[in-house]
């Protein structure tokens, strides 16, 4: 049922969720997942719904004090751990979590925690705490052999609502030639966070800069055009994690081409960016028939969706307004704000639907209030579907009138993507 329900709460959030490598997580056994930790409760969320066994989380003590969070927590079989940031850290009880976390792993069980020890809002995994290896090396002194799996975690925006995810399983950590003795060997403790630290890394985009990733993806797209298409990769979140290797390595490598490659790539992305465009619009085809074909398209699918995706707008606007308001007061970070999303969302979304039915029930009776709250839920699924559809049609719609009416900009602007282009073209191995 707790499944059903967060499979619910997913599939409302994002848009698309991709998952890779989850065969490294199948069989029996016991089974330690370590995952990156960005974006609050959405992470924990995401691997409880995506990974084919179902995980048992180490979650702060505190949490197990929200009106909200603990239901979930207890009905999860969470395993509460205190951290000294939290204040006075009762040693006896974090050992008793470390024992539960033991005997769950000797009964076969999968363990999942997030080594970082916090949420954060940087672009590449942070310092590990060691729980994960001394929770290894006590199973591995009680005679199990944990299988531990570097799960990693990538959102193509935290913050907003409908965007896309993507859950990468990389191979098992190994820890088998350590010198464990009794399990809490302070030197094994110290390599195999190490070792869990290079796996997690091998499974996310680690960036020195948010601006690096959308410097390398621009980049990317537009090697698509130098290159075959086949050859460069950078659909897979690994691929892009190479990408980013070999950019930052070809600054040390090729520094003169590098420092006029992102002078030209920076410029280009800024004048994009003041004209709303995106560097597809223009390699899309602006002019004669099919421009004009595909924009007749596109209105006619908004118009004849237009009637369904009013009355779900209608139905949900309110709480949809209000969760979103809430959570920019509340949340205090980036990789919080979907957490607090999902909070105020919980209260808000089923209290308006109960006043909205009192309502309807009151001024229609009971058999039309039924009605409409049975229509309301795919009605609601069907507005967002159609606000997506409706921002890809009005972006491509300013696309192609910019690039129509304001002839001298877009060719300025062609301009300056051949720059970045020819300057590119020296480093193409990097997206090979």
């Amino acid at each position: 049922m707790l499944k059903f329900f967060l499979w619910l709460l997913r599939l409302i959030y994002f848009r698309k969720v991709r998952t890779t490598g989850l065969e490294n997580l199948e069989g029996k056994g016991p089974l330690l997942i370590v995952a990156n930790h960005v974006n609050g409760l959405l992470d924990p969320l995401l691997l409880y719904v995506h990974l084919p066994r179902r995980p048992r989380f180490l979650a702060k003590a505190s949490l197990f004090k929200h009106p909200f969070v603990a239901p979930f927590l207890k009905a999860a079989r969470a395993l509460p751990v205190t951290r000294r940031k939290d204040g006075p850290v009762d040693i006896e009880r974090n050992q008793a979590t470390f024992d539960a976390c033991v005997h769950a792993l000797l009964a076969g069980d999968v363990v999942a925690l997030f080594p970082e020890g916090v949420s954060h809002n940087e672009p590449r995994v942070q310092p590990l705490r060691t729980g994960a290896a001394r929770i290894t090396g006590l199973a591995w002194a009680h005679g199990v052999r944990v299988t531990v799996v570097p799960v990693g975690l990538i959102y193509s925006a935290r913050a907003i609502f409908r965007s896309e995810a993507l859950v990468i399983a990389g191979p098992p950590v190994t820890y088998q030639d350590l010198p464990w003795g009794d399990g809490e060997n302070p030197e094994a403790v110290r390599v195999l966070t190490a070792r869990i630290a290079e796996a997690l890394a091998g499974v996310t985009v680690n960036a020195e800069r948010w601006l690096d990733l959308d410097i390398v993806e621009t980049l990317r797209r537009l090697a698509i055009n130098e290159l075959d298409a086949a050859k460069t990769g950078g659909e897979e979140p690994c691929d892009r994690r190479a990408l980013l290797e070999r950019f930052y390595g070809a600054r040390f490598d090729h520094p003169v081409e590098m420092t006029r490659l992102l002078k030209a790539a920076r410029r280009y992305m800024a004048i994009l960016k003041a004209l709303g465009l995106r560097d597809e619009d223009l390699a899309m085809d602006a002019s004669g028939f099919k421009a004009f074909n595909n924009a007749a398209k596109g209105f006619v699918a908004l118009v004849l969706g237009m009637a369904p995706a009013f009355y779900g707008w209608l139905f949900h606007v309110i709480p949809y307004t209000l969760t979103g308001i809430a959570a920019k007061l509340l949340a205090k970070s980036e990789d919080t704000s979907s957490t607090y999303k999902l909070y105020a969302g919980l209260v808000l979304y089923p209290s308006c639907y109960l006043l909205q039915l009192g309502l309807a029930a009151q001024a229609l009776g009971v058999p039309a209030a039924v009605a409409i709250g049975i229509a309301a839920v795919p009605a609601g699924f069907w507005a967002v579907r159609y606000s997506e559809q409706r921002e890809e049609y009005v972006q491509a719609a300013w696309a192609v009138l910019t690039l129509r009416t304001r002839r001298r900009t877009a060719e300025k602007l062609l301009k300056i993507r051949e720059e970045v282009k020819e300057a590119l073209r020296p480093l193409l191995y990097i997206y090979r």
